[in-house]
């Protein structure tokens, strides 16, 4: 998706089929094919911080430079005019972190599998999300059959996501 996504978004297709066992790597390449350095992207960052993946992945196939798109990038909106200290501090009070539901959890460990930092550990007979961990790629919830990874909201949110 390019623009305001993933909702918003507009899909493009790039004609590429990317495959790798290592998910870190393929969130690079994939970055460096639309246009984005993946050093900005903070999942990225944040992984290649504590010790996963690589920056410089080997690309096998055509090469990049062949299939390269430029996207259009998300609008900037009000926080492109606050100074990078206070978003710092702003995006460690307000971001959004997965948890896993117990009352829904199978234990099927799906998410366990399928997490890139080993996030998720074992407490007793549950799972629990290791925050210090999570990059917060949110593949878990994306993974998870049983639904019960869920994303905790902020306080200042929930006035904003009343039902």
């Amino acid at each position: 998706m390019e623009g305001n996504g993933p909702s918003n978004g507009t899909p493009i297709s790039t004609g590429v089929i990317m495959a790798s066992y290592d998910c870190v790597a393929l969130d690079i390449v994939a970055s460096e094919l639309i246009g984005i350095d993946p050093i900005k992207v903070p999942t990225n960052k944040a992984a290649l911080s504590r010790g996963f993946g690589t920056e410089h992945p080997e690309v096998v196939g055509t090469p990049l430079d062949e299939v390269k798109v430029m996207f259009k990038r998300p609008e900037g909106g009000i926080t492109a005019y606050v100074p990078s200290v206070l978003m710092r501090i702003l995006r460690t009070q307000l971001t959004v972190k997965p948890f896993i539901n117990t009352s829904n959890c199978k234990l099927c460990k799906a998410c366990v599998l399928n997490c890139s930092v080993h996030a998720i550990e074992e407490a007793g007979s549950t799972l629990k999300i290791n925050q210090e961990k999570c990059i917060q790629c949110y593949c878990c919830r994306e993974l998870c059959p049983s639904d019960a990874v869920e994303i905790k909201k902020i306080d200042a949110f929930k006035a904003f996501n009343q039902e």
